[in-house]
């Protein structure tokens, strides 16, 4: 087997040990943590899209099977496209620049009676908070055009895993769970 080519699984195998990017955890030892300027450099990757590691939890397939565009997802917000016939890796698929988008969702799903996609993100101006975009792709859009069905904004800021579809409605659970990332620091 081999490991999708990211951009920061090249540079890590490149380089023969992690390099920064966001883990979610913490490392087993002090001295094993991200220094200082390795935390600068995620920062700036979170402004190119390349802050997480290896998109490698979910698979989805946006557009018509015979002609899809086949993605790796998780709920970052840049997946890694790959051909699906045999696996090799076509590069990252990057959303729009402006408004930021703060995340993605690793379970796309499929509007009922059709081949569409239904997945959502976070998004969020240079000023006033964050909200979420309820997104379309149809067979014809790419990752970067889809139509934008909804719009919302949260009254708190929740972790939202995944969310659920009917035939007249998107529906979410904002479970009472706000992050603290300055708990994780």
């Amino acid at each position: 087997g081999a490991m999708l080519q990211s951009p920061n699984y090249v540079a890590s195998v490149k380089k023969g040990e992690l390099v920064p990017q966001i883990t979610l955890n913490k490392f087993s030892s002090d001295e094993e943590e991200w220094t200082w300027w390795e935390k600068l450099q995620i920062v700036y990757k979170a402004f190119t899209g390349d802050e997480m590691g290896n998109n490698n939890p979910a698979l989805w397939r946006i557009g018509q099977e015979n002609d899809g565009i086949y993605l790796a997802v998780t709920d970052a917000k840049v997946p890694t496209r790959f051909n699906i016939s045999d696996l090799s890796t076509i590069g990252q698929e990057y959303p729009p620049s402006y408004p930021l988008t703060l995340n993605g969702c690793a379970h796309y799903m499929r509007e009922p009676g059709t081949d569409n996609s239904i997945n959502f993100n976070f998004k969020k101006g240079f000023t006033g908070p964050p909200w979420v975009e309820v997104l379309r792709y149809r067979p014809e859009h790419t990752y970067q055009t889809p139509e934008v069905i909804g719009k919302f904004k949260p009254s708190k800021f929740s972790y939202i895993h995944s969310f659920s579809v009917t035939e007249n409605y998107v529906v979410f659970l904002f479970y009472p769970v706000i992050i603290d990332p300055k708990r994780y620091a």
